[in-house]
């Protein structure tokens, strides 16, 4: 894989893309393997890069270092962890208007 862009799109896409620069390049494909028969490969492959699926928001882990931003102001103003979780990330300055009424 390429690219950051690549884990967005599928493997299959990945796949047609490759054939036909290759096909371009060297006016065939013979010596290519047909993508059934490296499948399970290519997943695995594209699977050891992927984070794992979460299964909950209790699975979610913000390491500290993303907690705040370069300058030291706060990143995650809130991470209420009952009886619902929730997490809200605000820039300082977006705090400041953050607690404002509007009608």
């Amino acid at each position: 894989m390429e690219g950051t862009t690549d884990l967005l799109k599928p493997v299959t896409e990945i796949y047609r893309q490759h054939l036909v620069q290759y096909k371009r390049k060297k006016d065939t494909a013979q010596d290519i393997p047909v993508f059934i028969y490296i499948r399970s490969t290519v997943y695995r492959c594209r699977s050891s890069v992927l984070p794992p699926v979460l299964k909950s928001l209790k699975d979610i882990i913000i390491l500290d270092s993303l907690k705040f931003l370069e300058n030291g102001d706060p990143f995650v103003i809130s991470d209420n962890p009952a009886p619902h979780r929730l997490i809200a990330l605000c820039y300082p300055q977006s705090c400041i208007i953050l607690p404002v009424k509007t009608n």
